[in-house]
């Protein structure tokens, strides 16, 4: 058999008939795959013309070549390139149908792009996007709208050098995704949760490896017109804590039908909150669609890491009506900038020099002084002067850190596997790959055992000691970065420039206090305060300290925050000063009770139920509440000594304390540190001390007397967080601007006479109410120091971010997260900890976060509670190792970590799981089961009533419930009594059961109330509850089971619930009934 072939300059196509096979004397290679298969050739060396010539194949060798190379050229005509053509082959424009994947990119970007189609088994569609992808080179290319089915092959829509995966939408036209991925890429497709959703959300999810880097995962998702955003929440975010489990970066690309031209619109909201939820950032700001008569961006990318993103794109295209959207990845590290460190040197250390000379040192020179500041600066100037002799301090290059989790064997490993690459890459050897892989698995494994025994050896050289576990658990969950800043200037002006600004910032703010006050005509010594005075009896003065007290609050000192030997006998001071000063302005009650920093029994979470309890107060009397949230600009730097001193004096204290405190506080100067170079120090004239025991108690006593300057408000103090609450009914909108104006204008005279500076900029405004209530407020605005400030929808205070409908949906977004990104840090490192460790990292990392102040925004929607119990599932994934689709709630109870409903402390209702009840009318729901007795937790509750085909009124119709606490003790429903209503469809707010080991019971009863316009059949509806206390013992309802009922308009009876301390629950229903 022969073949006859000419030279030519063009790409071509190669039919032929015979299997694959060798590579000729001549240098020309033909590399072939199957039989009645296109071939792939290259020339790999021609030198000259070669002119038409017949070669006889017959007698040559087989070599059967699977890598083949064949780069594709979308000129057919280039000259640069020569290629074999067969005289056969009639194509206009000859190319090669498989493209080859070996030629190696130059570059070490990734590229990714995604298109909706709008159909890619259209031909044309098919064809242009083929070209789009060869001829810019994406590595990957996601597709929405494909439009496939199971009668589309892969076949009929391969593109060179590419494998495709594919989610189809069958059973329905349109929909369905794919992504081309180049064949040199290893991919494994996440099939587990790669589908499209009950509610037609799609998504596709695949894990790459780049060459050699570590793996990402890219994801294609599109959402249809008519599927609900909810889908983000209910589809998209389980889906994507999965994939974060993975530790990898993650990369979203698709069509979510959500037009971000427009924010404020809804489907925005949602896709801005999930983002912000899960740390996700979008890359496109383009329009991704234009039309003659619109203009929108629907198509996405969200990225979980963006520093590895170079570039994005909207790049044209006439595929279909959408633009193409595109990333660059910069996959290659950046160089690694040198560490410097400052370490005591003790390579020349002698230990007889060093006692000879400390034993040798004038030591008498310190008796010469008589200031104890004198003796013990001279003490450390000769001891520090010794001990730089023989222990230098040296700054150091850092060329490398070691690893103390490789060890001999595993780098003996290492070499193996090396060794074994490159035979396999030099010889292509199957075996030589499967060695290579072995060692290259086993390498792995040893790293992460060795890594695990580390830190467990860590753990316990001092396993009761929590600074030594914790230092443990930095070295693989770092709290902040190790790398060292660099300065343009030496290191000695830049401390300086430093002292010099922190030195000047209270004198500054003082300065700009006084001119504010002169330019608003106020006399800063107008209003001076006068101290109140105290016989010498109530008097306080400092008492004797036994060394018994010294020697506890040394141990007390935390290890990881040691002052340094000169500094103990300060801290030691400041602490005895501080319990007996504490213990005598509770007793004598001195402090404001509006001030809730730094007081035992006070804190955060108290002054925010206060808070929200009095706005939901003023909502229930259909008022609106306005809370100004004032910043004061550097309110610990501009506090005034002397003025100080007159309030230590108010608080009661003897001439002794005073000269004591005025000891502390005069003649303080500062100094800036930067390795081991330290600037001149600097006087402080105004200010407390930061960082110091007694510092934040100073600053209380200083501003003790603020809420006492507005009139007309309710002031709330938490340090120099202050907050001023007004409740009014709408209709009095402009009285109450009045007045808040002039509490506003009090509390800036107290500050211009107290030398604290109100920052207008940063002082925010919030009105408080239900949505109609809110509507009929309009132009609210206040002033402060001439600043017009207007309402905003939500604003972070003490922690807690209120919005203005107390929907906490801001709070909860920022907490999942936050939580998220630790989470996902804590699982990229779960190998090296055991599980009680973890347990003590979720505690501590996690649970804090989600905790914090959850008594605030417990009554929060069902959405947000199921964002939180994602955030506890992923968690216990992590501590007990379970998969994907293995049942959470075992694990859950093995750790008892309770679900978020019931209430996370303890407390057990509805017999352990959340529900939900329902029944149709005249008959009853299944019982609740109210065991929350002896468990330290409550259960909260809600009712509604559904209706979806009922007249026009009974939309109007409200479900209400009321509740008081007993008299002897009981707490129920969060504490005060109250009522609460929901309408038709909607649930009631949440009543929390809390009265378990209170010594006492709630009364509540139940309402059915129908609007003015109602057909008259409706007053003889009866809402009905019943209940049986268990046999255990259990009281409930007064004791005896009974049913109570109520027409319409009335209410029932009172349910009494005392099931606290009785050792049993109650069981309990409810029901319309219609006669």
């Amino acid at each position: 058999m022969t073949l006859s072939f000419a030279i030519t300059y063009s790409t071509g196509i190669i039919d032929q008939g015979f299997d694959c096979w060798t590579r000729h004397e001549d240098q020309i290679t033909l590399l072939c795959q199957d039989w009645n298969s296109k071939c792939y050739y290259q020339v790999i060396h021609l030198e000259g013309v070669i002119p038409k010539r017949r070669f006889n194949l017959t007698g040559y060798s087989r070599e059967k070549m699977s890598n083949a190379v064949a780069p594709y050229y979308n000129n057919s005509t280039a000259s640069f390139r020569q290629v074999i053509k067969l005289i056969h082959d009639v194509e206009t424009n000859p190319g090669p149908d498989n493209y080859s994947v070996n030629q190696q990119k130059n570059s070490t970007d990734l590229k990714i792009a995604h298109l909706n189609a709008r159909s890619l088994k259209n031909r044309h569609h098919y064809l242009l996007i083929k070209e789009t992808i060869l001829s810019n080179k994406f590595d990957v290319f996601t597709v929405s709208e494909t439009w496939l089915d199971s009668k589309i092959t892969d076949l009929e829509i391969e593109i060179p050098g590419y494998n495709i995966y594919r989610v189809d939408r069958e059973n329905k036209t349109g929909g369905g995704v794919c992504i081309y991925v180049r064949q040199i890429y290893k991919t494994i497709c996440l099939r587990d949760i790669s589908s499209i959703s009950a509610s037609g959300f799609h998504q596709l999810w695949l894990k790459v490896q780049v060459r050699h880097l570590k793996s990402i995962i890219i994801s294609t998702v599109y959402q249809p017109p008519n599927t609900p955003t909810s889908c983000f929440d209910s589809d998209l975010a389980a889906n994507f804590v999965y994939a974060s489990s993975l530790c990898a970066p993650i990369y979203i690309l698709g069509d979510l039908n959500c037009n971000l031209l427009k924010p404020e619109a809804s489907d925005c909201k949602v896709l801005g909150n999930f983002c912000s939820s899960y740390n996700l950032t979008q890359l496109i700001r383009e329009p991704t669609r234009v039309t003659e008569q619109t203009s929108s961006l629907l198509d996405i990318i969200l990225v979980s890491d963006i520093k590895q993103v170079r570039e994005s794109f909207v790049k044209h295209s006439s595929v279909s009506d959408h633009d193409l959207v595109y990333l660059t990845l910069r996959l290659k590290k950046p160089r690694t900038k040198p560490v410097y460190v400052n370490i005591r040197s003790f390579k020349h250390y002698n230990r007889e020099a060093f006692y000879n000379d400390i034993s040798q040192a004038p030591w008498s020179v310190i008796d010469v002084f008589t200031d104890i500041d004198d003796k013990v600066n001279a003490f450390n100037t000769m001891f520090n002067d010794i001990l730089n002799q023989h222990a230098p301090i040296k700054s150091i290059k850092v060329k490398g850190k070691p690893n103390p989790c490789v060890n001999e064997n595993i780098r003996a490993l290492m070499k193996t596997r090396d060794h074994w690459r490159k035979l396999a890459q030099r010889s292509n050897d199957p075996l030589a790959w499967s060695a290579y892989r072995n060692f290259r698995g086993e390498v792995k494994r040893e790293i992460k055992l060795a890594e695990r025994e580390f830190v467990l050896n860590q753990i316990e050289k001092d396993p009761g000691n929590s600074n030594n576990i914790w230092k443990s658990i930095r070295l693989c969950i770092p709290k902040k970065s190790s790398s060292q800043r660099i300065f343009s200037q030496d290191e000695k002006t830049v401390a300086e420039e430093f002292n010099n600004f922190f030195a000047s910032v209270g004198n500054n703010a003082v300065h700009k206090i006084n001119d504010l006050a002169n330019e608003f005509g106020f006399d800063c010594d107008r209003d001076r305060f006068t101290p109140r005075q105290y016989p010498l009896t109530e008097q306080f003065s400092f008492k004797e300290v036994e060394p018994a007290i010294v020697g506890s609050i040394i141990s007390s000192m935390p290890n990881n925050k040691a002052p340094g030997g000169d500094k103990i006998p300060i801290r030691v001071c400041e602490r005895v000063a501080y319990n007996q000063f504490v213990e005598y302005l509770t007793l004598k009650k001195r402090l404001s009770s509006k001030q809730s920093g730094n007081k035992r029994g006070f804190s955060t979470e108290t002054l925010l139920i206060n808070i929200t309890d009095s706005i939901l107060n003023a909502i229930d009397q259909k008022k609106v509440t306005s809370l100004v949230l004032l910043d004061m600009s550097k309110a610990f730097d501009c506090v005034n000594h002397n003025l100080l001193m007159s309030k230590l004096q108010d608080m009661g204290g003897s001439q002794s304390y005073l000269q004591w405190f005025s000891s502390y506080l005069s003649n303080r100067q500062q100094v800036v540190r930067i390795n081991s170079t330290v600037s001149d120090a600097l006087p402080l004239t105004n200010g407390v001390p930061q960082r110091s025991i007694l510092g934040p108690l100073l600053f209380n006593i200083y501003v003790n007397d603020l809420s006492t300057a507005p009139q007309n408000c309710d002031p709330h103090c938490y340090v120099d967080d202050t907050g001023l609450l007004h409740s009014f009914k709408a209709q009095s909108k402009s009285f109450a601007i009045e007045n808040i104006n002039e509490d506003l204008t009090k509390v800036r005279n107290w500050c211009f006479s107290n030398c604290l500076l109100l920052n207008p900029e940063k002082t925010k405004l919030l009105v408080f109410g239900s949505r109609q209530m809110l509507s009929r407020l309009q132009d609210f605005s206040l002033t402060l120091l001439g600043k017009e400030i207007n309402p905003i929808e939500m604003a972070k205070d003490l922690g807690v971010t209120l919005d203005v409908n107390l929907t906490y949906n801001p709070h909860i977004n920022k907490t999942v997260s936050t939580c998220m990104s630790i989470l996902g840090q804590i699982n990229r490192v779960k190998h090296a900890f055991d599980k009680r460790t973890l347990i003590t990292i979720m505690n501590s990392l996690v649970f804090s976060r989600l905790y914090y102040c959850s008594n605030v925004w417990s009554n929060t929607s069902k959405c947000n509670i199921e964002k939180l119990q994602l955030i506890q599932n992923f968690a216990c994934r992590i501590v007990c190792g379970i998969r994907k689709f293995d049942h959470v709630t075992p694990a859950l109870k093995e750790l008892k970590w309770l679900p978020w409903y019931p209430d996370g402390d303890g407390g057990q209702c509805g017999a352990g799981e959340p529900r939900r009840l329902c029944t149709h009318i005249n008959s009853a729901t299944q019982y609740y089961r109210d065991d929350t007795d002896n468990r330290g937790g409550g259960c909260r509750m809600s009712w509604s009533i559904e209706s979806p085909h009922s007249p026009q009124w009974f939309k109007n119709v409200q479900i209400c419930y009321r509740w008081y606490p007993d008299g002897d003790g009981g707490q129920c429903g969060g504490g005060a009594a109250r009522l609460l209503c929901a309408p038709v469809g909607k649930y009631t707010a949440v009543y929390r059961d809390d009265t378990d080991n209170r010594g006492g019971g709630c009364r509540m009863s139940w309402q059915l109330k129908l609007p003015p316009v109602h057909s008259s059949w409706a007053r003889n509806i009866q809402l009905c509850y019943e209940w049986y206390p268990d046999g255990d013992g259990g009281q409930c309802g007064g004791g005896a089971a009974r049913k109570l009922c109520a027409l319409a308009n009335f209410w029932t009876p009172y349910y009494r619930d005392d099931t606290d301390n009785r050792g049993g629950g109650c069981r309990m229903r409810w029901g319309l009934y219609y006669k």
